[in-house]
């Protein structure tokens, strides 16, 4: 019996050492993340940031500096909603609808405040998406679904339809915006970031852990291709997204805790 209370305790103790690493190392993560954020922001809004070919103190001088403020607060805004949708998800709730629809709305405006034509029609494709999960909801017993892996076979496919519809749809990119200074890998990198957020997406709806992976490689690109393109103002964004993939993900395994537990 002493034996018994003595292992019990001995596994309480690990486990609390666990909970404590965890956070220790999220917090680790945050202030890291932090100090990323508030550099790029330091860099895009007073010293050479650029974004549209032009950096900030030339916006300034057009008296429109307002355009990227708004667009700015509207990218936030997107981010916020976009993690609260996950996380409503994350507690089959329904209401994350209402947060993906926000960020769809909200990130498409953005893009057409910087005349980002093909972002944009992204977010319709997207918008389509979610609808479609939307009046689909319910069908299946969502309530019993639990926090799980997805089948590996099924990772290995969707990274195999990763890199070849990333070239598909890079040279689609190239094509359409034939016009600009858009270099080769800003092409295919724009695709990659797409596709993977969208598989990234369409995983967490299936309640896949394996989502967050994608949404990582999704961010990780978009960061490249900030820092190629010295488009600092996308790097401190993608960078804060990073952090909130970090929230979603501990938010997902106390729930899985819980559901352990009862």
């Amino acid at each position: 019996m002493e034996e018994t209370k003595i292992r019990l305790s001995e596994k309480i103790n690990q486990k609390a050492i666990l909970f404590l690493y965890s956070k220790l190392i999220i917090l680790i993560i945050f202030l890291v993340i932090s100090v990323v954020f508030l550099l790029s922001f330091y860099q895009f809004f007073f010293s050479e940031g650029i974004i549209k070919g032009k950096n900030f103190a030339e916006w300034k001088e057009n008296s429109s500096e307002w355009i990227i403020y708004f667009w700015f607060g509207l990218s936030f805004i997107s981010a916020f909603v976009g993690i609260l949708g996950d996380i409503f998800l994350h507690r089959n709730n329904k209401r994350c609808f209402i947060f993906y629809f926000i960020f769809i709305f909200s990130y498409f405006l953005s893009c057409l405040i910087l005349f980002l034509w093909f972002e944009a029609i992204e977010q319709i494709i997207v918008f389509f998406l979610v609808l479609f999960a939307y009046l689909n909801w319910g069908k299946k017993n969502n309530e019993k679904e639990k926090i799980s892996s997805a089948n590996k076979y099924l990772i290995i496919f969707l990274l195999l339809f990763l890199i070849l519809f990333t070239f598909i749809f890079g040279a689609l990119i190239k094509y359409l915006l034939d016009d600009t200074n858009f270099a080769d890998q800003g092409a295919y990198l724009d695709a990659f970031v797409t596709l993977s957020f969208l598989i990234g997406w369409f995983l967490l709806i299936k309640k896949y852990i394996e989502a967050y992976f994608f949404y990582f490689l999704s961010t990780v690109a978009a960061i490249i291709l900030s820092i190629d393109y010295h488009t600092w103002i996308y790097l401190f964004s993608n960078f804060f997204y990073i952090f909130l993939y970090f929230l979603g993900i501990n938010n997902w395994f106390s729930i899985q805790k819980k559901n352990q537990l009862s």
